[in-house]
């Protein structure tokens, strides 16, 4: 036998549940085009060549450093031309 009160229960446990809504600024998820995959894979495949470029550089002036750890210099100009030429790649 049921008591009386647990029918109410029931419901108000079923009403305390969230529902799933799509709110105003919410959109519907839509298929990719093409068009839209290729510019990002073009966008990917750019960033991956500035990283790569970027680890070259770093790994270059490292070197330099590890190299001649007393010649300042020498790094400071390694940096300098590596800096102009990553900005100049980078435009």
């Amino acid at each position: 036998m049921r008591r009386r009160g647990a029918e109410k229960e029931t419901r108000d446990r079923k009403a305390a549940r969230p529902k799933r809504r799509i709110g105003p600024g919410t959109t519907h998820r839509r298929e990719a085009s093409t068009a839209d995959l290729q510019g990002q894979l073009d966008d990917r495949t750019r960033e991956l060549h500035e990283a790569l470029e970027q680890q070259t550089v770093t790994a270059e002036i490292l070197r330099i450093i590890s190299s001649s750890p007393t010649e300042v210099q020498r790094v400071f100009d390694m940096i300098v031309r590596n800096f102009v030429s990553l900005c100049g790649s980078l435009r």
